[in-house]
């Protein structure tokens, strides 16, 4: 969704977003929705930065988003605020649905949220007489406990009053890693890694067997799981710092630190890095060059600014040598072509690339080596 709709709407409802730190880009357009009639409805147990925005802060207690979602339809069909003429003509098994929010107790989802009653039907309020109402849902939201029913139960709701939808990434490039199949049960272009059409065209493409092709593996957390009962001995880690980034950071920490090998590329010594084997130098985002998919949906080129300095390699061309060194080069017969061209470096309005190598150190070459 383009950021420029969102002051088309006339009430926003937020779930666990701080946007205003988190996505400062969409900062602006926050504002002008404001400036120009905008009630923001901010779901979040903290008194975030975000929550200056709202007209309505709901402060829920943690990781009860469904229980929330689900009072709030439970309200809507009990008064007949349902849209029914959206959920005929754009909408499947509304009817169960129903049926299922009917059977839940009213009392037991208030006492759920830890929000005030009244605060909530002034919710209800503003979203069932709003002409465009917009639901945005944020990691807070997407990835608790109970993270696939708590966004569902935010899509009913948006679907019952004829409402948009969309989610906020929670990191950068985060759309673009899955478009590019970067999950244990997934190929790229979101296809199932279990769809024996789909492991057929993917391995067609990439000139290999369907056989070849692994079955679904672990979530990034049941890895770590895995990692714990000992079922794997060795990881390569590259562009992430699971010992701060995952739940129970502590026994994630105790976990890696008794395998048999784990590498890990960054760019700092993390707290990963620190008690990893080995570490090896990658680089910045603005040390190589490549494409990201943005909030919006939108295929952007970034253009490498420079090199990474000396002793440090893209993380690219340390797939590359790895990809060598397993006898896989066959399958990467690009290498060079993904080497930026020189970046431009701009001095006072003059082009300046006397102090640039034309190329970094090739595959296999000179320069750092991956041992």
């Amino acid at each position: 969704m383009p950021l420029s709709d969102i002051p088309k709407h006339d009430v926003v409802m937020i779930y666990g977003a701080n946007t205003a730190e988190t996505l400062p880009i969409m900062v602006n357009t926050l504002l002008e929705a404001k400036h120009n009639g905008t009630k923001f409805i901010i779901v979040d147990p903290r008194q975030t930065s975000t929550v200056n925005l709202a007209a309505l802060h709901l402060q829920i207690n943690i990781g009860e988003d469904f229980a929330l979602s689900t009072l709030m339809l439970k309200m809507i069909l009990d008064s007949g605020w349902h849209n029914s003429e959206f959920i005929a003509k754009r909408t499947n098994g509304f009817e169960e649905t129903a049926q299922y929010i009917q059977s839940t107790s009213a009392d037991y989802l208030l006492e759920s949220t830890g929000i005030p009653f009244e605060k909530i039907r002034e919710a209800v309020e503003l979203l069932r007489t709003a002409e465009r109402p917009l639901f945005l849902t944020g990691r807070g939201n997407d990835q608790n406990s109970r993270g696939v029913a708590s966004t569902l139960a935010v899509i009913n709701l948006s679907l019952a009053l004829g409402a948009n939808y969309g989610t906020l990434t929670g990191q950068a490039n985060g759309q673009g890693g899955r478009e590019h199949g970067m999950k244990a049960d997934q190929l790229p272009g979101y296809r199932l890694i279990t769809d024996k059409a789909a492991r057929e065209h993917v391995a067609k493409v990439w000139g290999i067997n369907e056989s070849d092709l692994p079955g679904p593996g672990y979530s990034a957390f049941e890895l770590l799981q895995a990692i714990g009962r000992k079922e794997i001995r060795g990881l390569f880690v590259l562009g992430s710092n699971p010992v701060v980034s995952s739940p129970d950071t502590d026994q994630v920490k105790k976990w890696l630190s008794t395998m048999d090998h784990l590498v890990v590329v960054d760019t700092f010594l993390s707290e990963t890095a620190s008690i990893a084997d080995v570490v090896l130098p990658g680089s910045l985002w603005a040390e190589e060059a490549g494409s990201t998919t943005n909030l919006e949906g939108r295929v952007v080129l970034r253009e490498a600014l420079r090199f990474p300095p000396e002793g440090a390699r893209t993380d690219i061309e340390i797939i590359l040598e790895m990809e060598q060194r397993l006898g896989t080069a066959k399958y990467f017969s690009y290498g060079r072509s993904l080497v930026a061209d020189p970046p431009v470096l701009y001095s006072q309005g003059t082009k300046n690339t006397s102090s640039l190598d034309p190329y970094p150190p090739q595959i296999g070459g000179t320069g750092p080596v991956v041992t």
